[in-house]
């Protein structure tokens, strides 16, 4: 006669419901992932088989004692049932008739879950974020897909449309976070057998990293020249935010130099004085992007070049001397980066993302619809530069420190007059 009951394991670390049978080895099937809090011996009584004098001990009962009684019915209803066959009855079945269907749903339990573990749980704030994410993409689900918020739909069609949703509506804003906390919950759900969710309906349908750079190339969002002189003249206390005048002044004259230089981001945060040469009575700017310096061959990297107009070089002459180590902008810190856990990488992106903080509260003001990022910058001088300014796509190309193939890809193709550089020309007052 098979008999059920519960016992300590691993030193009285973990609990699990032990299969007995006379004269076969005995299985045993933990349930401590099961538990509220997780487990402790202190608060188990072994004669009873019950918790007691915890926060948790009635909910946490509930939970053993329906695991229980899930194999029990089975053996009453099947009283010749196996050891085994008993043991894997429910290995692969979904066992909860009150499965959940609503996304939303799960993830309240999961950041329950996680709030509950001992050691206070660190993950939830990412699963609170990720469900404030999915409830801003849910109109645009309705929208394209028809579907709703459900395990029920959620298929290959879902998860294209809320990768197209980051891409499109967020212009690709964090990504790769937001697309490995949902594969995180999918993978969660359909272990979880109260969730009405199998992971084959979406069969090898993958997030990747190609995507999202592909996508975001083409679908750059470029200011008019009206929309660069109203930047250009914004009034900065309209969005200072909780930022000081002069934070706002540095994060306004950032944007600009990017729309001087055709630089992107990480670039104009890392430009330096070594960066500015001197050539027949004409400065130049020449460096390696960032994006270009992890090849190895140094002659195979490519290296930008463009002159500097005279709207740059004011910018850059404001900030004279107020930068250690030589830093056009006082905004990179070599010491702050070494005593960040992910050091200059950790630096660029902490830096990256308040300028776009600070950019999305200058689109509210300007009524830009999609949002401003900081990359849009480079994106609208490159297109300036080659539809008004008429420059040849070799030229930008060089400016720019890309090829020729990704400008003709993404910007324009055309064999066109040279002219004068910098999207900014004559928005400033540049004393001779």
């Amino acid at each position: 006669m098979i008999r059920l009951y519960y016992c300590l394991q691993k030193g009285g670390k973990t609990l699990s419901l032990c299969f007995s049978e006379s004269g076969k080895p005995r299985k045993y099937k933990s349930v401590s992932n099961l538990l509220v809090g997780g487990f402790s011996v202190k608060n188990w009584n072994s004669k009873t088989c019950q918790f007691y004098k915890s926060p948790n001990s009635d909910i946490n009962n509930q939970e053993i004692n329906k695991f229980k009684k899930r194999y029990a019915d089975v053996l009453e209803e099947n009283p010749s049932i196996s050891l085994e066959a008993l043991y894997s009855y429910f290995d692969n079945k979904r066992i909860d008739s009150e499965q959940v269907n609503s996304i939303f749903d799960f993830i309240d339990m999961v950041i329950n879950d996680e709030k509950m573990k001992p050691t206070g749980g660190c993950n939830y704030k990412c699963y609170e974020k990720l469900q404030k994410r999915l409830y801003e993409f849910e109109p645009y689900l309705k929208e394209t897909t028809s579907k709703k918020m459900t395990f029920c739909a959620l298929d290959e069609t879902f998860c294209d449309a809320f990768k197209d949703w980051i891409i499109v509506k967020r212009k690709g804003d964090d990504y790769e976070g937001l697309t490995k906390l949902f594969v995180s919950l999918i993978n969660r759900a359909d272990k979880n057998k109260s969730v009405d969710f199998d992971k084959s309906k979406i069969n090898k349908f993958k997030f990747t990293d190609r995507d999202i750079n592909e996508r975001i190339c083409e679908l750059p969002y470029t200011l008019t020249t009206e929309q660069i002189k109203v930047f250009a003249n914004l009034d900065l206390t309209t969005v200072q935010g909780k930022y000081n005048i002069e934070k706002v002044q540095l994060f306004h004259d950032t944007c600009m130099l990017m729309l001087g230089t055709f630089m992107r981001p990480c670039d104009v945060i890392l430009f330096k004085k070594e960066n500015i040469t001197n050539q027949s009575g004409k400065n130049f700017v020449r460096y390696v992007p960032k994006k270009k310096a992890s090849i190895s061959n140094k002659s195979k990297r490519k290296l930008a070049t463009f002159p500097l107009t005279p709207e740059v070089e004011f910018i850059i002459n404001k900030y004279a001397g107020q930068s250690d180590n030589n830093y056009i902008l006082p905004l990179y810190s070599e010491e702050r980066a070494q005593g960040l856990k992910d050091g200059k990488e950790g630096l660029l992106k902490q830096l990256n993302r308040n300028l776009n903080k600070w950019l999305k509260m200058v689109s509210g003001v300007m009524g830009l619809d999609p949002e401003l990022c900081a990359y849009d910058f480079r994106h609208t001088s490159i297109t300036h530069s080659l539809s008004i300014g008429k420059i040849p796509v070799i030229t930008v190309s060089q400016w720019a420190g890309t090829s020729v193939e990704m400008i003709e890809k993404h910007y324009y193709n055309s064999s066109m007059d040279s002219s004068l550089p910098s999207a900014i020309s004559g928005l400033y007052k540049v004393s001779a």
